[in-house]
């Protein structure tokens, strides 16, 4: 599901030490998994967005809501999202413009 994002989004908070691996040779529709390093001042539990990168505009998507930090990694199915160049972005679970952590950038094919 698509939706907007205020200009905010984009802030990443620097009292998060949370840092997401950068994916590579994912698919539209896969399962997949992300990790991620954590410190202790990370917070409990983060949503996981899919965000377009770069020129294509084809929106943000929702893809792991109520992850556990502690975790280390999360599994879920992508969305069915037009192949281009995409990030995550680990979200605070009440305020998505409270960003706590963002991918490298990289490229989602058909």
């Amino acid at each position: 599901m698509t939706k907007p994002h205020s200009s905010l989004f984009f802030l990443v908070s620097v009292a998060s030490a949370l840092v997401l691996d950068t994916p590579s040779g994912w698919y539209s529709g896969e399962t997949v998994t992300e990790r991620w390093q954590i410190q202790p001042s990370d917070p409990a539990q983060f949503n996981l967005e899919l965000s377009s990168a770069g020129n294509n505009n084809n929106g943000n998507w929702d893809v792991a809501n109520n992850v556990h930090t502690a975790n280390g990694a999360v599994t879920f199915r992508l969305p069915n999202v037009p192949a281009g160049h995409y990030v995550l972005r680990a979200v605070d679970t009440t305020n998505e413009d409270k960003v706590y952590a963002e991918s490298g950038q990289f490229n989602i094919a058909q």
